[in-house]
């Protein structure tokens, strides 16, 4: 592990300081892409923090200006933050101490897996959210990608504590007014510059924790519709997939949100971190376990589900154009990985890369992205044909 990253001061999110997202946050942990069943009857402090933190990730105003944003990002950490102290009274995490990382980006992250409880995956949620919505309140993002990072996080209290509003709660909307105070101007001087620096790193985790949990959302939900598919219940596998879909848009969005630093700081600063001898092996993707399972969810839903648009459509256009939207969700997704890694490493070869190789790391994304959309084309009607004609079946396992 990098003494840059893992020797820093662990900060915590009981407090609304927002000195503290200087600091590394603690370790997060999720579950492994299992359907939350059996919510908790949560009492009433709990559901009215659940119906204001729904309200206020939906209210954001996100086009009308900086100051409007800021408010609006204030309110939401603010209600969020309330959901945490609510959730936190009703179960605690595991002692991480106990969690081994599963592989070594999980180290890295300060990601753990374990079999949480409904209660305790709620409240983990709720952490990750609150600390994401105290740093994009400074993080320079697209309108788009704030749309969908703030949606998805949404769709997340939904499905982790559930949905008070329907199930018969007044819905109750958080105060217009700004909790917090616009951002000021920065002042040019090194004490600025430094805590710009230790927002960047810590922003490198918080973003990731963010993504983490979209991803073990998203598995969930894929995996929730291929139960409904396969006990031949189509509604149900449509809403899952509108889930899914969610998530998907969410995770290119939180990825952005990670990235979001000056490109010469990452080249310089943070991309040593996840290389030899400060971190056993060089880091990948690949390597993360939980983003794994969504891709095998992914999977195993063409099987499941293996008509062609073009036949599914006539029969059940609902569930057709629910799967085809995830499917080009996903295709974005590796789009916007090519995009973003070409913006932050030019034409370098990723870490695992060896320098005699002909490829570097935006042109291995574009094969990946090429390779998704190959065996997506029977299911989307404005498919990539050119890289169905041209991938083959032993060029698909390449992006599992």
């Amino acid at each position: 592990m990098s003494n840059l990253i893992n020797d820093r001061a662990v900060g915590t999110t009981d407090s609304a300081d927002d000195s503290k997202l200087f600091r590394l946050p603690p370790v997060a942990i999720f579950w492994d892409g299992y359907a939350l069943t059996d919510l908790p009857q949560w009492d009433a402090e709990t559901r009215y923090a659940t119906e204001r933190s729904i309200a206020a990730l939906e209210s954001i105003p996100i086009y009308t200006g900086i100051v409007d944003r800021d408010a609006g990002l204030a309110d939401a950490a603010a209600v969020v933050g309330a959901l945490v102290q609510a959730a936190g009274t009703k179960t605690g995490l595991p002692d991480v101490a106990g969690l081994p990382p599963r592989s070594p980006v999980e180290e890295y992250f300060r990601v753990r897996a374990a079999n949480l409880t409904p209660v305790q995956a709620a409240l983990q949620a709720a952490i990750v959210i609150e600390r994401g919505l105290r740093d994009l309140r400074s993080v320079p993002l697209s309108g788009n990608d704030l749309t969908w990072e703030l949606a998805s996080m949404r769709q997340a209290i939904i499905d982790v504590f559930g949905d008070q509003q329907e199930a018969g709660h007044e819905p109750v909307r958080p105060t217009t007014e700004a909790t917090g105070a616009a951002p000021a101007a920065p002042a040019q001087d090194d004490f600025v510059m430094r805590k710009a620096r230790e927002t960047w790193l810590a922003r490198w985790i918080i973003g990731h924790h963010v993504h983490a949990l979209l991803n073990v959302c998203a598995t969930a939900a894929v995996n929730a519709a291929i139960d409904a598919l396969r006990a031949g219940d189509s509604a149900q596998a449509v809403a899952d997939l509108h889930r899914a879909t969610t998530y998907a848009r969410g995770i290119p969005a939180a990825r952005a949100h990670a990235a979001a630093m000056p490109s010469d700081f990452y080249c310089a600063v943070v991309r040593p971190t996840m290389m030899p001898t400060l971190v056993a092996v060089p880091l990948s993707g690949s390597m993360h376990i939980g983003y794994r399972a969504y891709r095998k969810a992914l999977q195993t839903l063409t099987k499941v589900l293996p008509d062609p648009v073009v036949d599914l459509a006539p029969r059940e256009p609902d569930l057709a154009f629910a799967r085809e939207a995830l499917f080009e969700a996903d295709i974005v997704e590796a789009e916007r990985h090519v995009s973003l890694a070409e913006s932050a490493v030019g034409d370098a070869r990723s870490l695992v890369q060896s320098q005699t190789v002909p490829e570097n790391a935006v042109a291995s994304l574009r094969k990946m992205r090429h390779i998704r959309a190959a065996r997506y084309q029977p299911f989307i009607r404005f498919a990539d044909d050119l890289a169905a004609q041209h991938l083959t079946q032993d060029e698909d396992s390449a992006d599992s």
